[in-house]
């Protein structure tokens, strides 16, 4: 019994500590890819939408008007990739938030689970 027991112990606090990290370094990856840090940040003053419409030079106000809704194009593409940084950037504290609070758990669960078998024992027979 001791044996399981300290194979137990070894594993939950060796090993199971092992694959967890490498749990958490997943979930750190799969958010960092899902808001595509690096893409947004290379095409952060890129337009949002292309419009298609090039510069004429003979005609200044065909250029004007190109060049302030290109302007406008990429204020808006900043600002919504401005939005999406900052989410992606609470995505990634709510995921290091729950990484920790699941290593906290891990850390005491065996502790908690002891811990509550004592006290049952105790309320049933007392």
């Amino acid at each position: 019994m001791s044996s399981l027991l300290a194979a137990y112990f070894s594993w939950h606090y060796g090993r199971g500590f092992i694959e967890a990290s490498h749990f958490a370094a997943r979930i750190f990856k799969a958010t960092k890819e899902s808001f595509s840090f690096s893409l947004i940040l290379r095409t952060f003053a890129s337009p949002w939408k292309r419009s298609g419409e090039g510069y004429i030079k003979n005609d200044p106000s065909t250029w004007v008007t190109t060049f302030v809704f290109n302007s406008l194009m990429r204020v808006l593409g900043m600002v919504i990739r401005t939005f999406i940084l900052v989410s992606g950037a609470g995505a990634l504290f709510v995921a290091a938030i729950a990484v920790i609070s699941i290593f906290f758990l891990w850390a005491v669960a065996p502790f908690l689970i002891l811990g509550s078998f004592i006290v049952g024992l105790k309320e049933l027979f007392l």
